[in-house]
């Protein structure tokens, strides 16, 4: 067992998580307490005295009814290959971590016969599951809302805002790994709009994915979608009229270039408007790729657009705007790149504009495109890659 494991409920006080450590320890080596809880001559740790709700929370047992709610309590259980103990683990699971209730069904019974290899697995096909439902003020479900947040906030349950806060991080592009700091961060936030702000900052205790851009979830009804695009427009950091042709025809990719643009002018903050996070999670980095109508600070993903041209060009990184200039030479200008070194060069002092970097770049001596006069089959000047070669052929 890796004490770095500990759950945070059990760190801080000796007691327990003296309980956890031991109890896992127990649980793994077999049910005999001569060759567990005996040790170099003594009976070192001993039968716990304290059996409170509290108390057990911190050890892992053998009975699913009050085993921990973590990975070495779902690890015990499992080792029981006992479906009925599994089953009530898992309705603990439902109640107690994801704050919903369980319809009866025989699905229910089907996942505990065959449960998945971790409880992190078991939480995901959980949230999923028509079967699991909400509960009144079920941080898991509520609207991610002024309204959503002060309901769960009123339930006075710590964990309960802990799984509202989480959501609100993910769908700012954040994946948690401190909860405690998490909490400690957001302590005292009377407001969605001041969690959006506070995650603006990037806080620590998260990773945040570079590609996070305001987008629309999948199955977003009219009205959401046509209420995100209306009120990014209105935020005046963002003309919608410069909407590539590419992404008009549709209205989804329309709010997803409008809305990911409007990220890149006001960040996080600008994915909360109205008292909601009206667009929510940001989209893959594949995701990013196929759409083609999402603006992200990669330069390998973002459109080739006067909104995708600036997300680079803000970062001042001649690395990635000599990504981004190559894919405007090659896919755009339908051109060449002859010396990726004087690419880079260039690349340290770029134009304001993509309008101004077209004119430009097409004037350059470190690129070869089509209409150039003996640029194309001059083996001295085209590049070695297959491409050079077929020009030379």
């Amino acid at each position: 067992f890796n004490c770095a494991d500990i759950p945070a409920q059990c760190k801080g006080d000796t007691w327990s998580e003296a309980d956890y450590v031991l109890s896992v320890f127990y649980s793994e080596q077999g049910v005999d307490p001569l060759t567990s809880c005996y040790y170099d001559g003594a009976g070192l740790f001993a039968a716990l005295a304290n059996e409170t709700a509290q108390a057990l929370a911190c050890v892992v047992s053998l009975d699913p009814a009050a085993t921990a709610l973590t990975e070495e309590g779902f690890h015990a259980i499992m080792r029981l290959e006992d479906a009925p103990a599994m089953e009530l683990f898992v309705r603990r699971v439902v109640d107690e971590l994801l704050f919903a209730g369980v319809e009866e069904t025989p699905a229910l019974g089907q996942l505990a016969a065959a449960p998945p290899s971790s409880l992190r697995e078991l939480l995901g096909l959980l949230r999923n599951a028509s079967w699991v439902g909400c509960r009144a003020a079920d941080p898991a479900c509520e609207d991610l809302s002024e309204d959503g947040f002060g309901r769960v906030v009123a339930t006075g349950n710590r964990s309960a805002v802990a799984v509202f806060v989480r959501r609100v991080a993910e769908h700012l592009g954040g994946e948690v790994k401190d909860e405690d700091a998490m909490l400690a961060d957001v302590d005292g936030a009377a407001t969605m709009s001041s969690l959006a702000e506070a995650f603006s900052a990037h806080p620590p205790w998260a990773t945040w994915h570079a590609e996070a851009a305001c987008a629309l979830t999948e199955g977003a009804d009219e009205d959401t979608v046509g209420l995100s695009i209306e009120l990014a427009c209105r935020a005046g950091s963002f003309d919608c009229r410069t909407v590539p042709a590419a992404c008009a025809g549709s209205t989804l990719d329309t709010a997803d270039y409008v809305l990911s643009s409007v990220y890149g002018h006001l960040g996080q903050v600008s994915c909360f408007t109205n008292g909601s996070l009206v667009f929510t999670r940001p989209r893959t980095l594949d995701r990013a790729a196929d759409s083609g109508c999402i603006v992200t600070v990669d330069p390998l993903t973002t459109p080739l657009t006067g909104e995708g041209y600036q997300a680079i060009l803000i970062q001042n990184d001649a690395k990635n705007m000599s990504v981004f200039i190559g894919r405007v030479v090659t896919a755009h200008l339908n051109g060449t790149v002859l010396r990726e070194d004087l690419l880079e060069e260039f690349a340290r002092s770029p134009p304001p504009s993509l309008h101004e970097l077209a004119v430009v770049a097409v004037a350059v001596d470190w690129a070869c495109y089509p209409q150039t006069t003996g640029c194309a089959t001059d083996p001295a000047l085209a590049p070695l890659t297959d491409a050079g070669f077929q020009q030379i052929r």
